[in-house]
């Protein structure tokens, strides 16, 4: 058996996306990546080091417990690890089965991940750079970018692209702010 193997690993396929996003998609595309090692491979350690880096805040404000930074580490956590399995459910609920079917596959997974994961390095870039907070706040409109670069290559119909692509932007970038405020919410401040 002759199997594809990827040229790159899944972390710098996800830079060249970041610094080029045309190239970048291209080359994701035609990569042999499966989700679940662009997941295990990428986005848990991102998701991972952000948790870790809640700690950080200790450096600008050292009268912070270390509860309150064990409860910020896990709703960050939880947030981008549900976020995922979320988009991928509520893809299944809105869009129609020809969009549905583009989104479900092996590329469609890796698009949801690599877009994901920008987020997750921006919220990074916050965490070691909170002065830099009213610049970094604007950094979803990069992912919104790179999302609306990288659907072509999904190939969707061309009958409601633009509410697809809205959909899909929504999701990506709404879905971890959605469940990080329900659970900040919920849990109990230390």
């Amino acid at each position: 058996m002759n199997k594809k193997r990827p040229a790159q690993s899944p972390f710098s396929a996800f830079l060249k996306m970041l610094i080029s996003p045309i190239q970048g998609w291209k080359n994701i595309k035609s990569g042999a990546h499966k989700p679940e090692e662009v997941a295990s491979r990428l986005y848990y350690p991102l998701i991972a080091l952000i948790a870790a880096g809640e700690f950080l805040q200790l450096i600008y404000n050292p009268t912070l417990t270390v509860t309150v930074l064990l409860k910020d580490a896990v709703i960050t956590f939880i947030s981008f690890f549900l976020g995922y399995f979320s988009v991928l459910f509520l893809i299944e609920l809105i869009f129609k089965k020809d969009v549905r079917i583009k989104l479900m596959t092996d590329f469609g997974k890796n698009f949801i991940l690599m877009n994901l994961s920008s987020m997750v390095l921006f919220y990074f870039l916050y965490e070691i750079l909170p002065l830099a907070g009213p610049i970094l706040v604007f950094t979803p409109i990069y992912t919104l970018y790179l999302i609306i670069k990288g659907v072509k290559y999904l190939r969707l119909p061309q009958e409601n692209y633009n509410i697809n692509i809205f959909l899909l932007s929504i999701l990506i970038i709404g879905m971890p702010i959605l469940i990080y405020k329900i659970f900040q919410a919920i849990m109990p401040i230390a």
